[in-house]
């Protein structure tokens, strides 16, 4: 009778072992070992690096794309319309350094001066770039060229401060304007012309052959009457090998002459 008692308790402690054992190892396999689960860690962390790396650089790459400050050009158009105002460039003063270089803007036929990045009247229209011939400028994130309608009117500014400091040597047969050879007095007959007297270098005045008191009427065909011809006939002087004057003296119309020598004009 113990003996058998015995073999059952014995039977019974193996069971349990059994099956304690397959619960352990069935629970094992759901679980990781501490240095598998720190392996595992590592690996999550360094995938969710890698991730945010790779977005952040991607939201960076976006947005210097869209950012405007980082376009240097930009689209140009020739649409001129779609500007606020009719806007007319007039005059270029160019200069290597920047801060020294401004231009002449008509805005709807009120002329003003700017200079770059400024505002062109209130309108934000901003004076992008001042090159030698054109201004470009901005509007609404897009670019716009304007081209010089006519003569510079800036540049004939500068010139005429220079031609108008010249002295009689600095002038010598080679006159850059029609001061040099000749001053314009208003003719207080009204019959149309200037009065003149001898210029900034009278030895012009004199190898035209004029006489003090001669009335002025055109020079190579341009009326010294008319403000638009004159300003024609002052570049014409600058070029031509001969000046042809038509002149009133004393009632009598004439015609003088100035050769003027062929070498360029140096300024």
């Amino acid at each position: 009778m113990n003996k058998f008692v015995a073999t059952i308790a014995v039977a019974t402690i193996l069971m349990i072992i059994v099956v304690s054992m397959s619960l352990y190892y069935a629970g094992f396999d759901d679980k990781q070992t501490p240095l598998e689960q720190r392996s595992t860690g590592l690996e999550d962390n360094q995938k969710q690096r890698s991730s945010f790396s790779a977005q952040s650089s991607n939201d960076q790459v976006a947005s210097y794309i869209e950012s405007p400050e980082t376009r240097e050009s930009q689209t140009l158009s020739t649409e001129l319309n779609d500007l606020p105002a009719n806007l007319i460039l007039r005059g270029i003063l160019f200069s290597n350094t920047a801060s020294q270089r401004y231009t002449e803007i008509e805005v709807d036929g009120k002329l003003g001066s700017f200079k770059e990045d400024e505002n062109i009247a209130e309108l934000d229209v901003f004076v992008k770039k001042i090159e030698r011939n054109k201004v470009l400028i901005e509007y609404e994130s897009r670019d716009f060229e304007l081209e010089l309608q006519g003569s510079n009117t800036l540049e004939e500014q500068q010139l005429k401060e220079i031609f108008s400091s010249m002295t009689a040597e600095e002038i010598g047969s080679r006159p850059r304007q029609i001061e040099h050879i000749v001053q314009l007095l208003p003719n207080h007959f009204n019959d149309g012309g200037k009065v003149i007297i001898p210029g900034a270098n009278p030895s012009l005045f004199r190898s035209a052959k004029f006489k003090e008191g001669d009335v002025l009427l055109e020079v190579n065909g341009f009326s010294v009457d008319d403000e638009d011809a004159f300003n024609d006939m002052q570049q014409e002087i600058r070029n031509a090998q001969t000046l042809i004057f038509k002149v009133n003296r004393a009632g009598q119309l004439i015609t003088l002459y100035l050769d003027i020598p062929h070498e360029a004009l140096k300024l």
